[in-house]
């Protein structure tokens, strides 16, 4: 578990992750969690009082270090995060499940598999979720307490127009299936069908958004080196804090234009997020050496 504290920025709203509360993480121990980042350190993303995102980091040993300053986005946040050492490994996957039924949670976490699951069961625990983490996959319930699954579909797809969406849920009519559709829905499928047709449904999904996470990834790669070409326009200084200003500033763009890219190519934020340090290395890396063949040529 991660040590408690109070974060000198004031009281983090976050979904609770503890026993008790109506946000509970899967209990598969297979499952991989992108924020342990395989044992590894813990990393959080929330938002301060005054509305600004910061990050959390927590080694093995329970030491903790945080952002020193907020940000505008949760993208900036994360691209933060990455600067600071955060890994986010491809295999990775998280899906969030919005089931008010919380006798069908442990069967769901079942179906799920080996991905990482988190349960929500109303929509204010959902809300919270969905501001603080970007998940590879949804599961929605067509009934939610405090708004609709419809709702939620709709705000999902605002945001992360690409990312799979499947409702489960007892609602059966033509006209609610239809309607989830018309809300964005990748697929729906009737309780009645069992949890053995949504396993294989997400799994189907999941090999449809691997697919187009690769294609969106070649594509933001492009975007990075054609960014990063623009660095001979960039004023050298011999101050260092100049430079590094001046390579940040370069970085950041490069993510800003990299995951406008890689949503327009069809890929996820959870998928952009997981992709983009290694993109940017790579792409990092072979300008390098294009600058040094070109030295030398």
């Amino acid at each position: 578990m991660k040590a408690s504290r109070i974060s000198p920025h004031g009281p983090r709203q976050k979904a609770p992750t503890t026993p008790g509360g109506d946000v509970t993480p899967s209990t598969n121990s297979n499952a991989a969690n992108p924020e342990d980042q395989g044992g590894g350190p813990s990393w959080d993303f929330y938002r301060d009082v005054f509305g600004g995102w910061r990050w959390e980091c927590t080694a093995e040993d329970f030491n903790m270090q945080d952002s020193k300053s907020s940000y505008e986005t949760r993208e900036a946040c994360v691209a933060a995060a990455l600067a600071a050492g955060m890994k986010m490994p491809l295999h990775e996957r998280s899906i969030l499940c919005v089931q008010p039924k919380q006798e069908l949670h442990c069967s769901l976490d079942v179906a799920l598999g080996t991905y990482r699951a988190v349960f929500t069961s109303n929509t204010v625990d959902t809300q919270r979720c969905l501001e603080s983490h970007a998940y590879d996959l949804y599961v929605l319930d067509y009934w939610v307490p405090g708004s609709s699954g419809i709702h939620l579909c709709r705000e999902i797809r605002r945001s992360d127009p690409h990312v799979p969406i499947c409702f489960y849920t007892a609602a059966g009519s033509e006209e609610q299936r239809s309607r989830a559709f018309r809300a964005g829905a990748s697929s729906y499928i009737c309780e009645t069908a069992g949890v053995e047709a949504l396993s294989e449904e997400i799994g189907a999904l999941m090999e449809q958004s691997d697919k187009a996470t690769a294609h969106a990834q070649a594509e933001s790669y492009l975007a990075v080196q054609a960014a990063l070409e623009t660095r001979a326009v960039v004023a050298i200084s011999p101050s260092p804090n100049a430079l590094k200003v001046a390579s940040e500033a370069l970085e950041n763009s490069a993510m800003a234009r990299a995951r406008e890219i890689f949503i327009e190519s069809g890929g996820s934020l959870a998928g952009f997020e997981r992709v983009w340090h290694e993109v940017f290395k790579q792409a990092f890396c072979a300008d390098a050496a294009r600058g040094a063949a070109a030295q030398h040529g």
